[in-house]
């Protein structure tokens, strides 16, 4: 296994209490596999992703538990200048917002070359002459002029390129893209995709992509994890929870996908309510106040994980994990009309 994370918890210590952001999470990620992780905004995504990166190290108000392997070796014990030398050459991230992720002082081509020699020890004309292949392999036009321009002087889809370019520099093994289409119209979103699979297939990475659109994770996903209030409380093949979704979150979230057979001027499907405070988490299921088929037991004890399916998709060419949700629905005791209530949902 490339990638091995295991009961990973990340609080945040504020004056008020402890917000607890990422609550015992587990997941892995095999070479050149693609992992969706899936979610509303705050649901932890992002934080599990930095605190995997080594981007909390030593802050004395955060507390990081579990553990975190790559290649077998556990990466939340490391100091600070061994997490440097991974950082950006055997696991790099493309953060969300390009414009404020990138130096604003600096030249495209510094920013790039930058990566080659502190991880490879290019020399500067060297690295240069590396970051306009890296731009043209990004699908950059006129790539020897951009490396003199400044950040500002691009538009979002070529800001987004440019810090792809930077996060493969070095090739690494993985590669983490948190929301890489954030703010970006509808085809140059299809672009950034479609780059991002085409530049995973030529480099072997592995890919963990963070969104929100169940759309996305449809489109690149391999495998799929449903984070809710920092749980993840979903996880399998990309084609199991779409077909045969095992929490009642995940099918509100296929639900909001807008569709085009979707009947004029109805109205698009939304969530109804806002996820619970994780300063104080429920003690049972967090999502009970927002769910159409809670039970007085989703308020007292969050359930185990039911295995629903354990089979390998056909199509892929990945072995699937156990195809696991976190709903009482699933549990023998769980009433029959309830559970064929929730069936009838598609």
């Amino acid at each position: 296994m490339l990638l091995d994370v295991n009961h990973l918890s990340v609080e945040f210590q504020e004056s008020q209490g402890s917000i607890k952001a990422v609550r015992n999470i587990s997941f892995s990620v095999d070479k050149g596999e693609t992992l969706v992780i899936l979610g509303e905004s705050g649901c932890g995504k992002s934080v599990s992703m930095q605190a995997i990166m080594g981007l909390f190290h030593d802050q004395a108000n955060i507390n990081i538990k579990g553990s975190v392997k790559l290649h077998g070796h556990e990466l939340l014990t490391l100091n600070e200048q061994k997490r440097h030398q991974i950082r950006g050459k055997q696991i790099s991230m493309i953060f969300q917002d390009p414009m404020s992720s990138l130096n604003p002082t600096m030249k495209i081509g510094d920013q790039i070359a930058e990566v080659l020699i502190t991880h490879k020890a290019y020399a500067k004309q060297e690295a240069w002459q590396e970051a306009i292949l890296l731009l043209e392999k990004t699908r950059i036009s006129d790539a020897h002029l951009r490396v003199n321009q400044y950040p500002f002087e691009l538009s979002g889809g070529m800001l987004q390129r440019v810090m792809i370019a930077m996060s493969i520099a070095c090739k690494p093994d993985i590669l983490i893209a948190d929301e890489p289409t954030t703010a970006l119209d509808v085809s140059v979103q299809e672009q950034i995709l479609d780059l991002l699979k085409t530049l995973q297939a030529e480099e072997a990475m592995s890919l963990i992509l963070i969104t929100h659109d169940f759309g996305v994770a449809c489109q690149m996903a391999d495998q799929v994890a449903v984070m809710y209030a920092g749980k993840i409380i979903e996880y399998g093949a990309l084609d199991s929870v779409f077909y045969d979704t095992g929490h009642p979150y995940t099918k509100k979230l296929k639900a909001s996908i807008p569709r085009l057979d979707h009947p004029q001027g109805k109205p698009l499907t939304v969530i109804e309510g806002s996820p619970p405070d994780l300063f104080n988490p429920p003690k049972g299921c967090a999502f009970t106040a927002r769910c159409d088929f809670a039970m007085r037991i989703c308020n007292k004890k969050h359930p185990q994980a039911y295995t629903l399916n354990s089979e390998k998709t056909s199509d892929s060419t990945h072995g699937s994990p156990s195809h696991c949700a976190d709903c009482w629905i699933h549990d023998d005791d769980c009433p029959k009309p309830i559970k064929t209530a929730y069936r009838k949902i598609k």
